[in-house]
């Protein structure tokens, strides 16, 4: 094959990436003006949602009916951004710019829970069984934490927290910390924004941070926002810019529940609060990136039924994004197909796709080869786009083409064996591109 490459991934098959085989197409439950531009989003035992907006938080029925829940008082300098519900019914609320932690009552009251001096954009909030905050502080890419009576802490300060400088494969401003959740066992996890990675922190008998671990980093979740859990420990989480929502099992498996379509710079998901409800909601933004429909602006609604069968082996994947050069400077893949049977392949080369998701300097027309050894075995140079084809992909949680995109796609059935795959350019062309290897079940 004699192909040189600057930049050279190898993998076994694969790093454990599924999809629901029950994902269910987004509905749009209220549409709000596009000058709301929601962020934070929480859901009440009855099943309304609420989103906090421009002036306040807003209150959405079932039914999809839009009132006003809270306003804020002419002194707050900045607008609400992540909420959460205690178990009394009082909606908790991060300040942003305000450095203010708000307490609302059901009433609709806001009441300061706290200023925290020093902070720079509290972002997103969840709350523990004794009723502490932890906020973060995606100015900052910190943690605080907040006391029931508004005493005020810098809790971590982990170089977790940060984001990566480096560029990845979703552009998205250098936010770091970001989303938060609090688990069943009282550890803390945070979401950071950049690369796409989960970082769970041990509290300590004492209350402080203790020891902090990286519970997934996948560029695939780059520009996650809002996170969720629900009581089987699967994170729900909103990826911004791609939009879409993706869910992170135990194992690290990943898998896109919805993409597209209605969902629109998702900041926000929360499950609904009524008993066997598996409702995920998801608040639509509109804003903040370039080509982003602000008539979408609102909140989503995705019924997710009943889960895929957990005992199921999982699917795998594996990704790696590049330059690619001139020559025989390519983006490479080798790869493995274990056990005693052949397994089928999606094998995707994407440049042209990238461009709509905000990737400078993408390759415009990428095209695919696959080899064993010295030989090779197949070859594409701009696919199909046929339905079958993109129905498949987006099975296997992958994110959509075009149907008549230059990118390029391989689906084959592959004996036990190594195997490499290269993504070049046609015309000797230059730019970056994603090489991405399913294996379909």
């Amino acid at each position: 094959m004699n192909k040189r490459s600057s930049y050279i991934a190898a993998a076994v098959l694969f790093t454990h990436l599924a999809a629901f085989s029950s994902a269910q197409t987004p509905t749009v439950v209220a549409l709000l003006p596009s000058t709301e531009i929601p962020e934070g989003l929480a859901v009440d035992a009855a099943g309304n949602a609420y989103l906090s907006v421009a002036a306040g938080v807003v209150r959405i029925t079932p039914a999809g009916a839009v009132s006003t829940f809270a306003t804020l008082p002419a002194s707050a300098a900045a607008r609400p951004l992540g909420m959460k519900f205690d178990a009394a019914g009082n909606l908790y609320a991060a300040g942003g710019g305000s450095r203010i932690v708000w307490r609302i009552t059901p009433a609709g009251e806001m009441n300061r829970l706290a200023e925290i001096t020093g902070s720079n954009t509290l972002n997103d909030l969840a709350l523990d069984a004794a009723g502490n905050v932890y906020v973060t502080d995606s100015g900052t890419n910190e943690v605080y934490r907040v006391t029931p009576a508004g005493a005020f802490q810098k809790w971590s300060t982990d170089a977790l927290l940060k984001p990566r400088t480096a560029p990845t494969l979703f552009p998205n401003p250098a936010l770091g910390a970001n989303g938060i959740v609090v688990t069943s066992q009282g550890d803390v996890i945070v979401a950071v924004t950049q690369p796409g990675r989960l970082v769970r922190i041990r509290v300590n008998p004492d209350g402080t941070a203790g020891a902090h671990s990286v519970v997934i980093e996948n560029e695939l979740l780059a520009s996650m926002d809002g996170i969720a859990l629900d009581s089987n420990g699967d994170i729900y989480a909103a990826l911004n810019i791609q939009n879409r929502i993706a869910v992170i099992k135990p194992d690290g498996r990943i898998s896109t529940i919805a993409a597209g379509g209605p969902l629109v710079t998702c900041t926000a998901v929360a499950f609904g609060r009524g008993g066997s409800d598996r409702a995920v909601f998801v608040c639509n933004n509109g804003h903040f990136f370039p080509g982003a429909d602000a008539t979408k602006t609102g909140l989503v609604r995705i019924d997710i039924g009943a889960l895929a069968d957990p005992a199921v082996p999982p699917s795998d994947n594996f990704a790696a994004r590049g330059r690619v050069g001139t020559g025989a400077d390519v983006l490479v893949a080798g790869f493995s197909v274990g056990g005693p049977r052949s397994k089928t392949v999606l094998i995707r080369g994407v440049g042209a796709a990238l461009a709509g998701l905000g990737v400078t300097g993408n390759l415009a027309d990428p095209r695919l080869e696959l080899y064993r050894g010295q030989t090779l075995i197949d070859s594409n140079d701009n696919w199909a786009g046929t339905t079958s084809l993109s129905a498949l992909a987006a099975s296997r949680g992958a994110f959509p083409l075009a149907a008549g995109s230059a990118d390029a796609a391989l689906l084959v059935t592959l004996a036990p064996g190594t195997y490499t795959a290269i993504v070049n350019g046609a015309g000797n062309a230059s730019g970056i591109a994603l090489l991405e290897i399913y294996e379909v079940p």
